[in-house]
């Protein structure tokens, strides 16, 4: 079984966490985004961008052996953030990352929380005890991303 921690980001972290949901969203999402929506979203998780939003949001990373093998944040009631590596997609930490991340709320005074699901992530949450609220469309830097608006009753 993979040993890993879960701790805060930090602004040291950006670089890793670029390249790695990066890379997770070429393999995963490539084929649900037209070439723009994937401009879009690779800009939208630059090095940069993830800087400046992890002290807006609190970000959590899986982490074993200094490497970080996935990311959820909240930003509010907003799950946000949520990937894992490719290699250890299937090895528990996106469900433990997502718990983790639920408890965290929980103990923060959060009663419900909600996210924007990809069609690719729809089923995973489902699965996690989430629920469908409707189908939806999200803006990023004026481009739509058709999603599922999900919740979860803690």
């Amino acid at each position: 079984m993979l040993e890993f921690s879960i701790r805060r980001a930090t602004e040291f972290d950006a670089e890793e966490l670029s390249v790695m949901i990066s890379n997770n969203a070429k393999a995963i999402l490539a084929s649900y985004y037209s070439e723009i929506q994937m401009a879009v979203f690779l800009r939208h998780y630059a090095p940069e961008a993830i800087r400046s939003r992890i002290g807006k949001t609190v970000l959590f990373v899986a982490e074993s052996q200094g490497e970080i093998l996935g990311s959820i944040g909240l930003d509010e009631d907003l799950v946000v953030g949520f990937y894992t590596k490719v290699a250890y997609i299937g090895k528990g930490i996106g469900t433990a990352l997502l718990k983790y991340l639920e408890n965290y709320a929980a103990e923060n005074g959060f009663v419900r929380i909600e996210l924007s699901a990809s069609p690719v992530g729809e089923g995973f949450y489902l699965k996690q005890g989430w629920r469908k609220v409707e189908d939806t469309i999200v803006y990023y830097y004026d481009t739509a991303f058709n999603e599922a608006l999900m919740e979860k009753i803690l």
